[in-house]
């Protein structure tokens, strides 16, 4: 008021406390911060989790740093659990400034970083959560190997989303052997020990590891590799595994035998496919459901089970959005549009081609790029726009070109394929249209139903015999039937 004259009557009382605030020495005003800290800590002692960012804030600008780092943990983590992961990513960002500055001990370090890495794996920051990691392996003590294992098994997760497949698996094999050297006196399964049980917590770091290159196994289609490993796995699993860890394995299994069978799924496999679902919902794991859905809904997808798997891509989503899970919102929209197309509706695969498009490119997914241009091909197929099925088409392929050296990204390429080989047929480009049926019979491919793969057959064969002018009845066979069997 002496500073301002009259006007002090117009002022807020916010206004009144700024020009307070800013007339307090740099020493005073960190000991405002300091005491309204401790009255908001005795005040509201029971929902410190809901004040932690402010609670974080004031002992930040009081200089008590150890205090601002525990908040900001803290805030971090409720960020967290209510699936605000920019905010929690801030407050991570700002307790490791503090740490580092403050020279906070290595362990603390190593877990800000770790927890500040699985926020950016969630979000598909790949990049930022393996800086993490490595800064959490840079601090972490050298008595902890269980630790150090966990950290670059994270790191070869983060390779493998990017497709880096060898990277990937070389830091897993070489995380293997790490295991196993620290491993002492534990039974070491891969020996003919006799007695000896186990630690449970290194027990259990080996055996995700081994999963994780089962995954990778499963990407590159390595499925002869696969299914050794986890034939090496199965009797320690079988006798010492958890029910989480025994459900991982069969989810493993299920896998290859998708793979195996080039994705057509039989009733064995979706036998298997909903043991894994039961066994992850026995478990209580609430974090493994949105995937566990998914994978459920995927198989019930190619079993046939059309209004089923819509149910569970369903549950999938709306889980995966809740949580911010990029990478499952983008497959679970992706088979969501492949569901809607095969039951024929317009509007709802031109809604979840346009978002699958949008969550995939910010999530870095280039096949699932691929996977909502070749959808909206079909849709251009659908209202007989050559040129618009000729260009998304072609874009589709484009984008699968991307991913190239990822043998699973062009599975399910007849998408495009066979819209494609529509728009040529109808236009008479018969020798465009006879390129499309060499692709569309690629073994990479999904394995198609029988009687098309023999009209692809006859039609290649037409193609090789008969001039190209007298190809059309072939070829126009071929578009029937697949018409009948919902490719187009």
């Amino acid at each position: 008021v002496r500073e301002h004259g009259e006007d002090a009557y117009d002022f807020t009382h916010d206004k009144l406390r700024e020009v307070a605030y800013r007339s307090l020495s740099t020493a005073r005003r960190r000991m405002v911060h300091r005491h309204v800290a401790l009255a908001m800590e005795s005040v509201m002692a029971g929902q410190l989790d809901a004040i932690a960012g402010e609670l974080a804030g004031h002992f930040d600008k009081a200089g008590q740093h150890v205090q601002a780092i525990n908040y900001y943990r803290r805030a971090a983590e409720a960020a967290r659990n209510v699936f605000a992961n920019d905010k929690a990513i801030r407050y991570y960002g700002r307790a490791l400034e503090l740490a580092e500055r403050t020279m906070a001990e290595g362990m603390a370090i190593a877990t800000l970083n770790e927890q500040m890495g699985d926020i950016h794996f969630l979000v598909t920051h790949y990049d930022a959560a393996r800086n993490a990691y490595r800064h959490a392996l840079e601090r972490l003590p050298a008595d902890a190997p269980l630790s150090a294992a966990r950290l670059r098994r994270k790191v070869a997760n983060s390779l493998r989303e990017q497709y880096r497949f060898p990277e990937a698996l070389a830091m897993l094999e070489h995380t293997q052997q790490e295991l196993l050297a620290a491993s002492g006196d534990l039974l070491l399964i891969e020996r003919e020990d006799t007695q000896p049980i186990p630690d449970p917590a290194w027990f259990g770091e080996w055996l995700q590891v081994h999963f994780e290159a089962l995954q990778v196994y499963y990407w590159t289609g390595q499925v002869a590799e696969g299914i050794a490993m986890l034939e090496r796995l199965r009797p320690a699993v079988e006798q010492y595994g958890s029910l989480a860890q025994q459900t991982r394995l069969l989810q493993q299994q299920t896998l290859l035998a998708l793979r195996r069978d080039r994705y057509v799924v039989s009733e064995e496999t979706l036998s298997m496919a909903r043991a894994v679902f039961a066994g992850h919902q026995r478990t209580g794991n609430q974090a493994v459901l949105p995937a566990a859905h998914f994978q459920l809904g995927f198989f019930l997808l190619w079993h046939g089970d059309v209004g089923e798997a819509e149910e569970q891509m369903q549950t999938s989503l709306r889980l995966a959005e809740q949580t911010g899970d990029l990478n499952l919102q983008a497959r679970g929209l992706t088979y969501l549009t492949v569901i809607s197309r095969r039951h024929g509706q317009i509007a709802a695969t031109r809604m979840y081609a346009g978002r699958s498009f949008d969550v995939a490119t910010t999530a870095g997914m280039p096949e699932y790029q691929g996977m909502a241009r070749a959808n909206q091909a079909w849709l251009a197929w659908c209202v007989r726009e050559w040129q618009k099925v000729e260009e998304l088409g072609q874009a589709a392929l484009a984008f699968w070109q991307q991913a190239e050296g990822v043998p699973g990204a062009t599975v399910f390429a007849w998408a495009a394929r066979w819209p494609l080989f529509a728009a040529a047929v109808f236009q008479g480009a018969h020798d465009r249209a006879i390129e499309h049926v060499a692709a569309l019979l690629d073994p990479r491919l999904q394995q198609m139903p029988d009687p098309l793969m023999a009209e692809l057959v006859r039609a290649r064969q037409a193609g090789e015999q008969l001039a190209v002018d007298n190809l059309h009845p072939h070829l126009l066979r071929t578009l029937e039937l697949a018409q009948q069997l919902g490719y187009l």
